[in-house]
């Protein structure tokens, strides 16, 4: 069959074999994509009524639609060979994986929810397994939980009457790598309900049975039911006792009780709806229901002696007499925990200027979450030392789990579920781009709900999936919401809109059905709300008047209730403990730098320029003279121009937000850049003139091409374009140059004009590519161990990029609008100059030497975390006192 053609599908190789017929791994000629095909038995395919029937359960089949159901694609024929093409899930069966013995506890219940979530699905639409089975379940690479098969059993059994009845059990659907014919008889034997066995009907409760014994293996390593022959092992279903003290001492009691309910042999006593064991998992997942080790239960049935069931009605009666008791007797004195305010470590001056929340506290608040020096730490507030994440990556702040003992976090357009006792990290889903201001919450059913910063409000399992998008921004007036939390009681989310074309960014919240604005103030950015069991909402204000501000709010009315009130200027990135400790970063004063020359060895030359506080990107004028600047200066991040011969600065922009990725007009009279407020803006000003800027439109970091045209890449891999402009300097229409599903960025044109060089992450991390301008056709890649920044040499034969390390690198380039590009070569270190990220570097005259900045002496003010306990006594009754940290809003 290797390398026949059935219909448009194309078959590469044999995956194995099972009682429907042989599996085969196909490519789809039309989609380009891969599928299993399962080749059904000539002896099933020459019975027109079996065939028919069989049709006709398949495109009931078909029907489902669900992340943890292997779909169902279609039928098709070639001649009289009749196939099912269905979705190719990679990775190996829960059989294979219980053969390497038993599954850890947070494991296997983190699979049995999923499992549960797609029998769930079926069920909803009136399909019933009836042959789940370890073998029918797929684990994949990034975590997800597959199962297949759905409904095939009775599909292919030619005796199914309208009853559905299984009256021949001697195969099973399922596809089964090497398996012998006794051994999928065995298989299908061990996970049928007692009613199968007796050859009776079959509805969704023998699912519940098969998902009782299937998670009862996961946990205990070990078959529950076992026999030489198909009928021992049938009697085993019928009779044989159920030990649950063969379960991880571990296992929480809510899982074990979970058992019972599923392991009933009476249909009618047995759990009747899957959703209520998912339900279960979820909260135990969530950290709902207790996890602590409990004593073996006894194994199924068990008698209950009388005193038993006594026994619970007499504990009942004497805690309503407590209760009573405890209600009429007078209060006791409160016991209100202090005020007291610490700084608990300080941060690397860099991790200012990351995206999202820089600080998260646990639930528990025994430990704070934090950025710095480019990675993610933990600190325990019951140690003196801070740890590292092991394997985390900068990119955004993490989201605690309810029970504080794992993390989420975004990183290389994947999002990680990690462990804060230790172990590497695990994807549990696709990210549509790379994240900007990252937030979201983790909910006790086990769900998380989170914004990248480019988009809506999207949800995603815990335990890995799809992401969804549950509330999209109005495609009119709104670019995207940030930093989502979560109220507590499942009561709703509350985000931050940023509009395209106003600078407000008001906090809004979404109960489920729909939203509304809480809180809007003319010409500001509210942002990074978080609620506070004091009964008061948390945010960040900018810019004027910037810092922590609070505002009374009920939870019950979803509504604000009063006036905000400055609870700590010069802080940012609130985050609370369910105790009420409250976390934020303080001190945002930045370290002094200048501008320095370097040489090709990385050897400072000269100093250059003006030292000034927090510069971060730098842009060289054609002429060489003038240096256009980003840096930060009180609450803002301005553009600044700086006069390289006559040692003096000027102040170009005003309150500007965040200026980043600037760019001379080849004649050196404009500056293009972009403002990273709300939706990306590019905005032209004229140097010498100092007229109002004009607004070009959205995009992120721009480049003039040594023609005119002005380049520029859209956030949220959203391709890279180019504009042109009119005689009277008007923009014309955008044009795209790169399309996604990349991320495409940082792009620059080559001095001949016929190059465009970028960086892209298609191979799952940045490297540095060429292609040809402005048509994108021909793709040539430059770096090897990841790449960002790329810098033409002045005479267009070479390339500069930081590297993954942060070194400074360069590659030959030769051959015109068919280039060939040379081995990259190390040039010097570019870490102590912090490039890579939003530091830069300027090329200089004949590539000879590079202008970068350094840090002149300490930070003013480091950073620091700070941790304020019973955050809200100094505010209670009315302003602050005097020299507490907070004061009344004017």
């Amino acid at each position: 069959m290797i390398g026949r053609r059935l219909g448009h599908f194309e078959i590469t190789a044999r995956l194995g074999e099972g009682g429907m017929g042989v599996v085969w791994r196909a490519i789809d000629a039309q989609l380009g994509r891969q599928v299993a095909i399962k080749v059904l038995p000539e002896a099933f395919t020459e019975d027109p009524e079996r065939l028919a029937r069989f049709e006709r359960e398949a495109k009931l089949l078909a029907q489902l639609n669900h992340p943890n159901i292997a779909q169902i694609y279609g039928l098709e024929a070639s001649g009289e060979t009749r196939a099912l093409v269905m979705e190719l899930v990679e990775g190996p069966t829960l059989g294979e994986r219980l053969a390497l013995g038993a599954v850890p506890v947070d494991e296997a219940l983190a699979i049995a929810r999923q499992i549960a979530e797609a029998l769930e699905e079926a069920h909803e639409k009136g399909i019933i397994h009836r042959d789940l089975k370890p073998q029918n379940i797929k684990l994949t690479p990034e975590g997800k939980v597959k199962v297949l098969d759905f409904g095939l059993a009775k599909a292919l059994d030619p005796a199914t009457g309208a009853s559905g009845a299984m009256l021949d059990r001697s195969h099973s659907p399922t596809m089964t790598l090497g398996a012998t014919v006794q051994g999928v008889i065995l298989g299908t034997a061990a996970y049928m309900a007692p009613e199968q066995a007796k050859g009776q009907a079959a509805d969704r409760r023998a699912d519940i049975w098969a998902f009782g014994v299937v998670l009862y293996e996961t946990l205990t390593g070990g078959r529950l039911f076992t026999g030489d022959s198909v009928p021992d092992t049938l009697a085993g279903v019928l009779r044989s006792g159920i030990d649950l003290e063969r379960l991880p001492v571990d296992t929480p009691p809510s899982v074990r009780r979970l058992l019972r309910r599923c392991l009933e042999r009476n249909p009618k006593n047995r759990l009747h709806d899957i959703a209520d064991a998912r339900i279960v998992l979820q909260e135990v997942l969530a950290g709902g229901v207790e996890h602590t080790p409990t004593a073996a239960a006894p194994a199924i049935p068990a008698p209950r002696p009388v005193w038993r069931q006594v026994l619970p009605w007499a504990l009942a009666a004497g805690s309503a007499l407590a209760f009573a008791w405890l209600a009429l007797r007078p209060p006791s004195p409160s016991r209100e925990m202090p005020l007291r305010k610490l700084e608990i470590t300080e941060l690397d001056e860099v991790g200012l200027f990351g995206f999202g929340i820089a600080a998260a506290i646990s639930p528990d608040g025994s430990a704070v979450a934090y950025l710095s020096e480019g990675k993610l730490w933990l600190r325990r507030l019951s140690e003196l030392e801070p740890r590292q994440v092991p394997g985390s990556q900068f990119e955004s702040m993490p989201v605690w789990s309810p029970d504080s003992r794992w993390l989420v976090y975004p990183a290389g357009r994947k999002l990680w579920r990690v462990s804060v006792e230790g172990g590497e990290p695990r994807a549990i889903a696709d990210l549509p781009t790379n994240v900007g201001p990252f937030g979201g919450g983790w909910s006790e059913e086990g769900r998380i709900i989170l914004t990248t910063g480019y988009s809506g409000l999207l949800e995603v399992s815990a335990q890995g999936g799809n992401l969804r998008e549950v509330l999209a921004p109005d495609p009119e007036t709104e670019a995207d919401f940030h930093q989502a939390s979560l109220l507590p009681g499942g009561r709703g989310v509350l985000f931050s809109i940023h509009y395209k074309d106003r600078p407000e960014a008001p906090i809004a919240v979404w109960d489920g059905r729909s939203r509304k604005v809480l809180l809007e103030e003319e010409g500001l950015g509210l942002e990074q709300p978080v609620y506070s069991d004091s009964g008061h909402l948390l945010f960040y204000r900018r810019p004027t008047n910037a810092g922590l501000w609070a505002v009374p709010f009920s939870l019950e009315g979803l509504e604000v209730t009063g006036e905000p009130f400055l609870v700590a200027p010069d802080a940012d990135s609130p985050s609370l403990a369910a105790d009420g400790s409250l976390v934020f970063v303080r001190g945002v004063e930045a370290a002094m730098r200048e501008l320095v020359w370097v040489d090709r060895s990385g050897r400072e030359i000269e100093v250059a320029g003006v030292a000034q506080p927090g510069i971060l990107q730098l842009a060289l004028s054609p002429q060489g003279g003038r240096v256009a600047l980003s840096a930060a200066e009180g609450n803002s991040r301005d553009l600044w121009l700086q006069d390289l011969e006559r040692g003096t600065k000027s102040r170009l922009t005003f309150g500007a937000d965040a200026v980043n990725g600037m760019t001379f007009s080849p004649d050196g009279q404009r500056l293009a850049y972009y403002v990273a407020a709300n939706e990306p803006q590019i905005y032209l000003l004229d140097v010498e003139a100092r007229s109002p800027p004009l607004r070009v439109g959205p995009g992120g970091r721009p480049h003039w091409s040594p023609t005119g045209e002005l380049v520029y890449e859209l956030f949220g891999a959203r391709g890279i374009w180019y504009v042109d402009f009119a005689e009277d300097g008007t923009p014309g229409e955008p044009r795209l140059i790169l399309d996604p599903p990349a991320d495409e960025s940082e792009p620059e044109v080559s001095p001949d004009g016929r190059l465009l060089a970028y960086s892209a992450d298609e191979s799952g991390r940045f490297e540095v590519y060429l292609t040809r301008f402005p048509s994108g056709e021909g793709k040539w890649q430059v770096s090897s161990q990841g790449g960002a920044l790329p810098r033409w040499g002045p005479a267009g034969d070479e390339i500069f990029y930081v590297d993954a390390e942060g070194d400074v690198m360069s590659a030959p380039v030769s051959g015109g609008p068919s280039p060939r590009v040379g081995a990259p070569v190390r040039l010097f270190s570019g870490l102590p100059y912090g490039l890579g990220g939003d530091r830069e570097l300027a090329v200089g005259e004949e590539g000879a030497r590079f202008l970068v900045s350094r840090r002149v002496g300490e930070v003013r003010e480091k950073p620091k975390l700070v941790l304020v306990q019973n955050w809200f006594a100094e505010f209670r009754g009315g302003p602050s006192r005097p020299g507490g940290s907070g004061t009344r809003a004017p």
